[in-house]
C-alpha cells in the first residue's frame, strides 16, 4: 500500500542519513552530496504527496504500537557543542545536553520554517565533531531501536544536531504487526526525503500523540483544517538528557522549543514545550520564567512534580493573558520567588483577556512592593479582562495597590471559591498626608478595584490580608478617587476574615466618587468578621470602619460612596471610642429601615467605660473638618431585623425618642449616640444573610465606618397621623401641660402588642396639636402585616379617648376630669431634730372654696413620717369642679409647740431654732500666793461635750482675773441635753480640781504647797573653857535670807548645849532656793 511505503521509506531514510553521518565525518563532501540529492528528491514529490494525504495517516494499530516504544526515549542524545572538549563532555554527561523525552500531547507548539531549519542544519553541521558523532554512535548501535513512522522520524535539523540513532530500526507493521529492517542506497534516500517532507506538512492532528512520543514539536495551527503549516520534530538527545536536571527555564519571548530548557540561553518558548519536559522529567522540580509567556487554553502542571517560578532577574509579568483569549489555571502553582528577586516589579500574571482560577491553582510569594515605586497587583494585575475564580488560593504577595489582586479598566472579577490570603498593600513613594501627598498610598490588601472595575463576590474566602492605609480585604476604590471607571462590589456570599487596614476598612474600603461615576458595595450575603482598622496608617482614621469603612467627600464634582446592606446583623464589634457597630462622620447619610433591613445591638465602646454611644454614632460638625464636614441626615428604624423594637437609649441611659431617630443633626460637636438592651430573635436569626461580627476599630465604627452614604435595608414603611382636641374652655385653667408623650404600639395578626417606640406631641406656632410618626415598618420582614395603635401617656388634669386607625389617623381628646388630688410634704428646719422637739405626728386640714363661698373643712388627716423619715399627705379623688366653678383647695396644720409652720401650697415648712447656751470658767490657785513663783502666766481650758473633746479652748490668765467663759454652745444633740466639762493643760507642781457645772460655771482649782526646811545651829567657844569668865549665859543668832535679816531669832545657851534649829523655813522664793544665813 502507498501508506505502507511512505513509512518504510521514512525508515530507510532515517537510518541511511544516521549512517552517513558517521562517513561525514571522514568525508564531508559525499555528506553533503547526498543530502542535497535527498533535498531534490523531496520538492519533486511534493505534488503526489499532497494528492495521496489521506494515506499518510497512520493505522490506529500502528500508532498504538509506536507510543509503546520508550526505547526511542533512551535512543535520544543531543550532540550540540563548539568544541571537542564541550562534546565530549556532553556525552560524559547527559543533564547538561538540551535532551527531551516525548509527551502524549503537545500543548502548544513553536512553527519553524524551512529556512530556519536549514539554518539549524548548517550551524549544527559546523558545531559537531566527526570525531564526536562516530563515537557517539558505536556508543548506542546495539542499544537503540527506534520506531518510525510515516510522520518524520528523522529531519535535517536532527541529522544536522547528531541525533543517534542505530541503523536499523524496528517498525510495526499494520497487517502483521511484524517488524522489518532495510536498507536503503543514496539515491532512495534523496527521493524518501523529499516525499516525506511534503508528507510532513499534510499530517493532520491525529499524529500529535506520535510525534510527542518520539520527541517531536508540532507547529502551531489555525485551525483544524490548515494544513499548510510545518511540522518540527524535536532534536533527539542523549540518552536522559534531562535526567539530573531540576530546573528548565522558560522565556515566552526569546526562547526556542527545539531547546531543553537546562539553561537561561537554552530556554524553551511555550508552556507546553515546558510542561512536556517536566512530564517527561519527575526530577525536574522547577521551571524559572525569564520572559514573559502568552498563554491559553488548559494551563496546568497536573502530573509532573514541577512549579513555576519567577527567576531572579526577571522582573516582569510571566504570564500574558491576551485580550480575546482564554487561560484555565489548575493543578498549578505560580511563584513570585520574593526570596531572590528581590528587584521584581510585576504581577504573576498580567491579564487583558479571560483567565480562570480553578482546583489546585497556587499564585504566592510575589513581593512587589516598593517605598520607592508604585507597584500594582502582587499576584494578578488586570486591565479590561475577565476572572472567574472558583477555587485556588492567592497568598503571600505584596503590592502598593492589590496586594493580591488589581482590576483596572473596565475588568470583571467573579469570585465563588478559593481563598485570597495574607497579601499586603504597602504605601508606595512619598506618602505624606502633612502635605497632601497621599496619591501613593496602599489600598487593597487583598483586592483593589480602580479607575473601572466590578468583583462579584459569591464564596470563598478573603482572609488575613493588610494594607497600611485602607480595604485590608478588599478596597473599592484607593486613596482617592477614580477617574475613569465606575468601581463596584457586589458580595451575595462568601467570608472576609481576620483581615486589617492601618486608616479605614479593615475588611471593605468603599471610596467616595467623581459626580458622573459611582463607587459603591452592595452586600447581601456572606460574613465580615475579625477584621480590624488598627491605626496604623498615615490617613485620616477617625471613623475606622473595623468591618467595612464607606468615605465621602463633600465638594463641587464629587459625590459619596454608598454601601447597600440587606438582611444585615451589626453585633460585637467594639470600638475604642464610639460607635462600636456604627459610627458615621458629618456628611454620612445613613438610612437604616426594617425591611430587608439590619439588627445593631450587642456592640461595645471602651471611651467612658463603654458607657457612650455602643451601638450608633452619628456627629456633627463643620469647622475643621474641611469637605468632609456637615450635618448628617439620617433615619433610624425602631425596629430590627425580625421585629424586635429597639428601644434605643441615649447617653444618659434615658429611652430615645421617636422624633429624635430621624431628621438633620445640627450643630457642632453634636452627636446622635444610641445603644439598645435588647437581642435578635430567632426570626432575625432566620431573616439574616450578612454578618458584621467582632471587628475592631482603634478609634470609631467597629463594625462599619462611614463618611458616604449608607443604605442598609429597603424603604417598605408607612406613616402615623395623630390630632389631638382640647376639651378646656379653651384652656381656661391654663392645666394644659407643654407637650404630651404618645407611644406606638403594633401587633401582628392574633400577636401580642408590643411598646414600639414613644413620641413627643407639642402645639405648634397656631396652638395646633398635631404629629406624623414616619416610616415605620409595614411588616415584620416575613410577610406579616403590622396593625398598629397609639396610647397616650397621662396628662395631669385631663381625661382621653382615642379614635380612628391608621389609614384616617388617629385623635385624641382631651377633657379637663372631674377629680384632682393634692398632694403636699412637710418639711423640718429644726437641724435634723437636733433639741429632739418634733412631735411624732401633726394634723394637716384640708379646706376648698367654691366661688366666693367661705372656705370650709373637707378633712383632716393624722400625718406622721413614713419607715424613709418623709412626711407627706395626699387626700385623693377630690371633686376638681362644683357648680360650676373649679374648686380651690387649701389647707392648714394644727400648732406645733415651739415650732412656726408656713404654708406653701400644700406644702408645710416647721422651723424651729436649737437652743444655746454659755459656760464660764473661773481659775483660782492656792499657792500662797505663789510664794514658791511656780504660778505660770496662762493656763489652757479644753472644753468637753459628753467627755468628747469639741474643740474649743480658753486661754485664763491674770490679765482676764483669770476668768472666762465658754459661748454659742448647742445644748442638746439628738433631742438629749449635753453633759459638758472642762479639761485644764497640765500645770507642773500643782494639782488640779474641778468643780461646778454648766449652769453655775466650772471653778478650776490649782494648789500647789511650798516646801519647807529646817536649819541646824551649833555655838562652839574657843576660850580655854571659860577661863577668863567672859562667857555669856546666852546667845542669839538671827537669820539672813538672801542677805535681808528674816527677823527669826534662836537663843542658844548651854542648857541646850549651845545648839538650835530654825524650822519651818521656805525653801524657794519666786522660783528660786533661798540663800540663808
Amino acid at each position: 500500500m502507498k501508506k505502507q511505503g511512505t513509512t518504510w521509506t521514512r525508515v530507510i531514510l532515517t537510518l541511511v542519513v544516521l549512517a552517513l553521518l558517521v562517513v561525514n565525518a571522514y568525508q564531508p563532501s559525499l555528506a553533503e552530496e547526498i543530502e542535497n540529492l535527498a533535498q531534490d528528491e523531496l520538492v519533486q514529490n511534493d505534488e503526489s504527496n499532497l494528492e495521496n494525504e489521506e494515506d499518510l495517516l497512520l493505522d490506529n494499530e500502528l500508532v498504538e504500537s509506536i507510543e509503546n516504544e520508550d526505547s526511542l526515549l533512551d535512543s535520544e542524545d543531543s550532540m550540540q557543542a563548539s568544541s571537542d572538549e564541550e562534546a565530549q563532555s556532553q556525552l560524559d554527561d547527559p543533564v547538561q545536553d538540551d535532551g527531551s523525552e516525548g509527551s502524549d500531547v503537545v500543548e502548544d507548539s513553536q512553527e519553524l520554517s524551512f529556512e530556519e531549519d536549514e539554518a539549524i542544519v548548517e550551524e549544527n553541521e559546523e558545531d559537531s565533531p566527526a570525531e564526536d558523532l562516530a563515537e557517539s554512535q558505536e556508543e548506542n548501535q546495539e542499544e537503540s531501536n527506534v520506531p518510525a513512522s510515516d510522520s518524520d522520524s528523522a529531519s535535517n535539523d536532527e541529522v544536522a544536531e547528531g541525533s543517534l540513532s542505530d541503523e536499523e530500526d524496528h517498525v510495526p507493521d499494520s497487517n502483521d504487526n511484524s517488524r522489518a529492517t532495510e536498507e536503503v542506497s543514496s539515491s532512495e534516500l534523496n527521493n524518501e526525503k523529499k516525499a516525506d517532507e511534503k508528507a510532513k506538512d499534510n499530517e493532520t492532528n491525529e499524529q500529535k500523540p506520535l510525534l510527542t512520543s518520539m520527541g517531536l514539536n508540532e507547529s502551531d495551527k489555525e485551525s483544524e483544517n490548515d494544513e499548510s503549516g510545518p511540522m518540527m520534530m524535536s532534536s533527539p538527545a542523549s540518552p536522559n538528557p534531562l535526567e539530573n536536571v531540576t530546573a528548565i527555564y522558560l522565556n515566552g519571548t526569546s526562547g526556542d522549543d527545539e531547546k531543553f530548557g537546562e539553561t537561561k540561553g537554552a530556554a524553551v518558548k511555550t508552556f507546553a514545550r515546558a510542561k512536556e519536559l517536566a512530564t517527561q522529567y519527575a526530577n525536574i522540580k522547577t521551571i524559572y520564567v525569564t520572559g514573559t509567556v502568552l498563554i491559553s487554553g488548559e494551563i496546568s502542571l497536573e502530573g509532573t512534580n514541577a512549579i513555576l517560578k519567577r527567576e531572579a532577574e526577571f522582573n516582569g509579568y510571566l504570564l500574558q493573558v491576551s485580550s480575546g483569549t482564554t487561560a484555565t489555571l489548575t493543578n498549578i502553582t505560580v511563584d513570585g520567588n520574593s526570596e531572590e528577586a528581590k528587584s521584581a516589579n510585576s504581577a504573576l500574571i498580567n491579564c487583558s483577556g479571560t483567565l480562570n482560577v480553578k482546583e489546585g491553582t497556587v499564585l504566592e510569594n510575589n513581593k512587589i512592593a516598593s517605598r520607592t515605586a508604585r507597584r500594582l497587583g502582587g499576584a494578578i494585575n488586570c486591565s479590561g479582562g475577565t476572572i472567574n475564580m472558583t477555587a485556588g488560593n492567592v497568598q503571600n504577595n505584596s503590592a502598593m495597590w492589590g496586594g493580591g489582586l488589581y482590576l483596572t479598566d473596565n475588568t470583571i472579577f467573579n469570585m465563588s471559591g478559593g481563598t485570597i490570603q495574607h497579601n499586603q498593600a504597602i504605601n508606595g513613594p512619598n506618602v505624606n498626608p502633612y502635605n497632601n501627598s497621599i496619591a501613593n498610598a496602599a489600598a487593597g490588601g487583598g483586592v483593589c478595584l480602580f479607575n473601572g472595575a466590578m468583583m462579584n463576590f459569591s464564596g470563598g474566602l478573603i482572609k488575613g490580608n493588610s494594607s497600611r492605609e485602607v480595604g485590608g480585604g478588599i478596597s473599592v476604590g484607593t486613596i482617592e478617587a477614580s477617574e475613569n471607571g465606575d468601581n463596584r462590589l457586589i458580595m451575595t456570599g462568601g467570608k472576609i476574615e481576620e483581615n486589617s487596614a492601618g486608616a479605614g476598612g479593615g475588611g471593605i474600603f468603599v471610596q467616595a466618587a467623581y459626580v458622573e461615576r459611582v463607587s459603591s458595595a452592595t452586600i447581601l450575603a456572606g460574613y465580615i468578621t475579625r477584621n480590624s482598622m488598627n491605626g496604623v496608617g498615615l490617613t485620616n482614621k477617625h471613623f475606622g470602619g473595623g468591618g467595612i469603612y464607606v468615605n465621602g467627600y463633600k465638594a463641587n464634582g464629587f459625590k459619596n460612596g454608598h454601601l447597600f446592606l440587606r438582611n444585615v446583623v451589626v453585633s460585637d464589634n467594639t470600638a475604642q471610642v464610639y460607635g462600636g457597630g456604627y459610627a458615621a462622620c458629618p456628611i454620612t447619610d445613613t438610612k437604616i429601615f426594617i425591611t430587608d433591613g439590619g439588627a445593631i445591638y450587642g456592640n461595645s465602646t471602651v471611651w467612658l467605660k463603654g458607657r457612650v454611644a455602643k451601638d450608633i454614632f452619628i456627629y456633627s460638625q463643620t469647622v475643621g473638618y474641611g469637605a468632609h464636614g456637615g450635618n448628617p441626615e439620617y433615619f433610624v428604624t425602631d425596629t430590627m431585623l425580625g421585629g424586635v423594637p429597639y428601644r434605643w437609649k441615649t447617653w444618659n441611659d434615658a429611652d430615645a425618642p421617636a422624633g429624635d431617630l430621624e431628621g438633620t443633626l445640627i450643630g457642632e460637636g453634636v452627636a446622635l449616640a444610641l445603644h439598645t438592651d435588647q437581642q435578635g430573635d430567632d426570626n432575625t436569626k432566620r431573616l439574616a444573610k450578612v454578618f458584621i461580627t467582632k471587628n475592631t476599630s482603634t478609634t470609631a465604627g467597629a463594625g462599619i465606618g462611614s463618611n458616604g452614604n449608607v443604605t442598609i435595608g429597603t424603604d417598605q414603611t408607612i406613616d402615623l397621623k395623630i390630632r389631638k382636641n382640647w376639651v378646656d374652655q379653651n384652656n381656661k385653667w391654663e392645666k394644659r401641660p407643654e407637650k404630651v408623650e404618645i407611644e406606638v404600639w403594633r401587633k401582628i395578626k392574633n400577636g401580642k402588642p408590643v411598646h414600639v417606640s414613644d413620641a413627643t406631641m407639642v402645639p405648634d406656632e397656631n396652638g395646633d396639636w398635631s404629629l406624623e410618626i414616619t416610616k415605620l415598618a409595614k411588616d415584620d420582614g416575613l410577610g406579616n402585616i403590622y396593625e398598629y395603635s397609639i396610647k397616650e401617656k397621662s396628662v395631669s388634669g385631663y381625661s382621653g379617648v382615642i379614635t380612628g386607625d391608621v389609614t384616617n389617623g388617629f385623635v385624641i381628646t382631651n377633657s379637663i376630669s372631674g377629680t384632682v388630688s393634692v398632694n403636699g410634704a412637710k418639711t423640718w428646719n429644726d437641724a435634723n431634730n437636733q433639741d429632739g422637739k418634733r412631735p411624732k405626728s401633726i394634723t394637716i386640714n384640708l379646706y376648698k372654696k367654691v366661688g366666693e363661698g367661705e372656705a370650709t373643712l373637707v378633712e383632716s388627716k393624722i400625718v406622721k413620717p413614713d419607715a424613709s423619715g418623709d412626711w407627706a399627705w395626699s387626700f385623693a379623688d377630690l371633686p376638681k369642679y362644683e357648680d360650676g366653678f373649679e374648686v380651690i383647695y387649701s389647707i392648714t396644720e394644727d400648732a406645733v409647740a415651739e415650732y412656726k409652720s408656713v404654708i406653701n401650697g400644700y406644702n408645710v415648712t416647721n422651723s424651729y431654732t436649737p437652743g444655746k447656751i454659755s459656760i464660764d470658767v473661773e481659775k483660782r490657785w492656792n499657792d500662797h500666793n505663789d510664794v514658791a513663783g511656780f504660778r505660770p502666766e496662762s493656763v489652757t481650758i479644753h472644753l468637753l461635750a459628753d467627755k468628747v473633746d469639741t474643740g474649743k479652748r480658753l486661754v485664763l490668765s491674770e490679765d482676764v482675773n483669770w476668768k472666762g467663759a465658754f459661748t454659742d454652745l448647742d445644748e442638746y444633740k439628738d433631742g438629749v441635753a449635753i453633759v459638758y466639762s472642762v479639761e485644764e493643760v497640765g500645770v507642773d507642781k500643782y494639782t488640779t480640781e474641778y468643780s461646778g457645772d454648766k449652769v453655775q460655771g466650772f471653778i478650776v482649782t490649782n494648789t500647789h504647797i511650798p516646801s519647807k526646811i529646817s536649819i541646824d545651829v551649833e555655838k562652839r567657844w574657843n576660850d580655854h573653857n571659860d577661863v577668863a569668865g567672859f562667857r555669856p549665859e546666852s546667845v542669839t543668832i538671827r537669820l539672813l535670807a538672801d542677805k535681808v535679816d528674816t527677823g527669826k531669832r534662836l537663843v542658844l545657851s548651854e542648857d541646850v548645849n549651845w545648839k538650835g534649829a530654825f524650822t519651818d523655813l521656805d525653801e524657794y522664793k519666786d522660783g528660786v532656793a533661798i540663800v540663808y544665813s
